[in-house]
């Protein structure tokens, strides 16, 4: 059997990187550069952006891609964003709307592919209706979450990331069971764990 030689690899690799036109860690780098968040969390959250593009690249291509609350720069290159704020280095997101206020003001089936990283958490209390308006805008979806996270004030916690376990992300996503999901472990930093889901509708 006739192996590739190192040109051919890195062609195909090459062609890999355009097909899901994904951000690169330098690129990711380079954007956060400003944050005033700590070495460990950009290492941190690299994890599980690299988990992402992995996704992306085995059940793409997605045409149309829409990114919820995206960070400094969103996973996909050209992509549309959702949020109802600006941070520092960022463009005006294409959706500027409020994830908790239904109906959002996007047709139906409009994206091949919704991203939300580390986002629904924050909507407290709104989970299931927003899910509701993410399964009618889209046709797949990747998301994370903080998974099984400690509190440090178990008696009266207020940190929206604690105590998520595959229960209450079954109860957010209205049971519909993932295609593919897999759970990345921090390698630095808290050492905390963050369940990624790909699923269809």
């Amino acid at each position: 059997m006739r192996r590739g030689t190192k040109a051919e690899t890195f062609a195909k690799i090459q062609m890999v990187e355009t097909m899901s036109n994904c951000i690169t860690e330098q690129e990711f780098n380079e954007s956060s550069a400003h944050s005033e968040s700590n070495y460990y969390m950009l290492a941190d959250r690299w994890q599980y952006y690299k988990e992402v593009i992995r996704i992306i690249d085995k059940h793409g291509p997605f045409e149309n891609v829409l990114e919820l609350g995206p960070a400094w720069i969103p996973v996909v290159h050209d992509c549309d964003t959702f949020d109802n704020v600006v941070r520092q280095g960022q463009v005006e997101p294409t959706h500027n709307h409020n994830l908790k206020t239904i109906p959002w003001p996007i047709k139906d089936k409009q994206y091949d592919l919704v991203i939300a990283l580390q986002v629904w958490e924050h909507i407290y209390n709104n989970q299931i209706e927003a899910f509701g308006e993410l399964m009618r805008i889209a046709k797949a979806a990747i998301m994370s979450f903080p998974y099984e996270w400690q509190c440090r004030q178990p008696t009266n916690c207020t940190n929206c990331h604690c105590g998520i376990t595959r229960q209450t992300i079954s109860a957010w996503t209205h049971h519909v069971e993932p295609v593919d999901y897999t759970i990345i472990y921090d390698t630095v930093g808290m050492k905390h764990k963050r369940m990624i889901y790909y699923l269809e509708f």
